[in-house]
């Protein structure tokens, strides 16, 4: 019986440091029936004649060059030219265990629309921590579902797809968004899920850089970003009437948009009164959705909030 076709999308933009080592734990996989979908993103380092040696190389390796447009854009290039029955995502600046796919392939099922397994973190060659569900466990309702993920932030790299879940949904990443539009597609995507494996194991290995997206200073843009993802996740989950699964995410997200606030010097007052602004149009238009005490006071003055998040940094030195 023939195994099923992966295919892994990897977006490259300027890695040159670490895409071998990436594509090489993709092409030494134990399981072979393999689509290798290189997206170079308008690289100008040697990331370009790395891709283009590996392709040379592996014939299971397909090469597309567009123009730098970012992330979403290369992993949707990507995912257009996809065959396989199964979907996965891996950022080129890190690795996966060479035996990740020929043990989730032995879970594959017709019923089965994702795969959510663990990451360890790795700082100069060396494990420093890992993260994974904390038991095997298959479920098959939306409740169980987002009573169980726990690998959160959510992130398109540690989950493996069934491509139907994503063509029957029309799915794709926010090319809008440039931060969080790896928590919103993983959010449609379990939207659209009626079966779900958590397996309890690290399977996938992030490299900790200091000049990751996540170092660098906090930013006007995306703190308003924050803003944006969490409407856009509303819609989607309040148009299919699911949004009671979201509740607590939604307050982790405002959590994580006031702690943004506190951590950022606003340039002027007009910075911070549109920004307080634009908070009050999405509390308005959203507030049936949003109980949590601090989210409705952050509405009344989110001065108070910065306050007490800066009160309890202070407190913690």
């Amino acid at each position: 019986m023939k195994k099923p076709l992966i295919s892994v999308v990897i977006p490259v933009y300027n890695v040159e440091s670490y895409l071998e080592n990436c594509i090489n734990s993709i092409v030494q996989q134990t399981y072979s029936n393999l689509e290798i979908i290189l997206v170079n993103d308008g690289s100008t380092d040697n990331s370009t004649k790395i891709c283009e040696t590996a392709a040379s190389k592996d014939s299971r390796i397909v090469l597309i060059n567009q123009k730098n447009q970012g992330v979403s854009s290369a992993r949707n290039n990507g995912l257009s030219i996809a065959r396989g029955e199964w979907i996965y995502f891996i950022d080129a600046d890190d690795f996966l265990n060479l035996d990740t796919f020929e043990l989730l392939s032995k879970e594959f099922e017709p019923t089965l629309d994702v795969i959510q397994f663990g990451l360890s973190s790795v700082k100069n060659g060396k494990i420093t921590g890992s993260k994974h569900p904390t038991k095997y466990l298959k479920v098959q309702s939306k409740k169980e579902i987002f009573e169980n993920i726990i690998m959160k932030p959510l992130s398109a790299c540690l989950i493996m797809i069934r491509k139907s879940i994503i063509d029957d949904a029309n799915l794709k990443f926010n090319e809008t968004l440039k931060h969080n539009e790896d928590a919103l597609f993983v959010f449609q995507i379990l939207a659209n899920c009626n079966k779900l494996l958590f397996y309890n194991r690290a399977f996938y290995n992030m490299t900790v850089r200091s000049d990751s997206a996540t170092s660098k200073p906090m930013s006007i843009f995306r703190i308003n970003n924050k803003l944006l993802y969490l409407q856009l996740l509303i819609n989607y989950y309040k148009e299919r009437d699911l949004i009671h699964f979201i509740k607590k995410d939604l307050e982790g997200g405002l959590k994580n948009f006031f702690v943004d606030i506190s951590n950022y010097k606003f340039i002027n007052k007009d910075e911070k009164t549109g920004l307080i602004k634009d908070y009050k149009e999405f509390y308005i238009k959203n507030k049936n959705y949003l109980d949590a005490l601090f989210v409705q006071l952050g509405y009344i003055n989110i001065d108070i909030i910065v306050y007490l998040l800066k009160l309890k940094r202070l407190f913690k030195r």
